[in-house]
């Protein structure tokens, strides 16, 4: 991916403070290689402008792309969130288990 590639209306992955996966649709972007992080991603939802590194981010125009396939995507206020999704049984398994 080139930083001309990065554009309103697509999509990137990355990982919130938690480093939970979550992913964002991109509204406006900057590139300066001024600030520290170099790139300025201001995702639909949010008010403020999100810096990262590129390591720190996958960009793409199909969301389809950015999601995993035993991934589900769960909206919490206002945030896609990625992880995986158990069923009843599935969950009380997993946590007997622990």
């Amino acid at each position: 991916m080139r930083i001309k590639d990065i554009k309103p209306g697509g999509w990137i992955r990355y990982n919130d403070a938690s480093g939970t996966p979550e992913i964002g649709k991109v509204t406006a972007f900057e590139y300066d290689k001024k600030c520290t992080n170099n790139y300025c991603l201001y995702l639909e939802g949010q008010d403020y402008g999100r810096l990262f590194e590129r390591k720190d981010f996958k960009y793409s125009d199909d969301v389809a792309d950015l999601i995993k396939k035993d991934e589900r995507v769960i909206k919490i206020a206002g945030h896609y969130m990625l992880g995986k999704s158990f069923s009843k049984e599935e969950f009380i398994k997993e946590v007997k288990n622990e």
